[in-house]
């Protein structure tokens, strides 16, 4: 789409790719097969047929949620206890106050270790993961075709999780997963000419386990 109707000049693509890119069961995002200018793009997947099957798809969750919100805050204005700050039109700016009490903003190795149980199965679906998607295999293929085709450089690599939950997912035999996504990562990229990097443990980068603080910029110029 940048390209061929944006007529965007790319001549580089930096990619992160984690291993849930290549989830058997996970959907793609709803807008991706309602709109047809992205359904064009996602020719592995089963048309939607009916008006009423695209609006169940367009119409998400999350949507419903974001636009309650903003119903409620154009209704009753800006909560006295609330952390973000919103615009008149009752749309959030983005910007958390400063009164944000200290303990919400430093206890983020506490709230992940609240996760920890529910992580596996909840957000990585572990238990559906039996194999790379062939169906997501195809479009990173064809990704990967555009770059050749069109001489864009391509540097690609895997993004460190949390130490903490990678741990629980290895101790979940994941390890397999990220390992032979790697593998596939590096075949692919490499034989187009591109390269690959694998940052998922953080000390692959000389990243710190015990205060995972992670330099992304340490970790992009790994690849010079």
């Amino acid at each position: 789409m940048a390209l061929d109707e944006f007529k965007a000049p790319i001549d580089l693509v930096i990619v992160g790719v984690e291993p849930e890119v290549f989830h058997p069961t996970k959907e793609i995002h709803p807008q991706a097969g309602v709109l047809e200018s992205y359904t064009k793009y996602f020719m592995h997947e089963s048309r939607l047929r009916s008006a009423i099957e695209r609006t169940r798809r367009l119409v998400t969750s999350e949507q419903l949620w974001a636009s309650a919100v903003v119903i409620k805050r154009k209704l009753t204005g800006q909560p006295s206890g609330d952390w973000m700050i919103w615009r008149e039109g009752g749309f959030p700016t983005g910007i958390i106050e400063e009164r944000v009490p200290k303990r919400y903003i430093t206890d983020r190795e506490e709230h992940i270790r609240a996760q920890l149980d529910i992580f596996p199965e909840t957000y990585f679906r572990l238990s559906e993961f039996d194999r790379l998607s062939p169906q997501r295999k195809a479009y990173w293929g064809e990704f990967l075709k555009i770059c050749e085709d069109r001489n864009i450089q391509v540097y690609v690599f895997m993004p460190p999780p949390h130490p903490l939950i990678l741990e629980r997912l290895y101790e979940l035999d994941a390890k397999w997963i990220f390992d032979e996504t790697s593998v596939y990562l590096e075949k692919t990229v490499t034989e187009m000419g591109g390269t690959f990097m694998d940052f998922t443990e953080v000390s692959s980068f000389g990243g710190d386990r015990v205060h995972p603080a992670i330099d992304f910029h340490a970790a992009f110029f790994a690849f010079q």
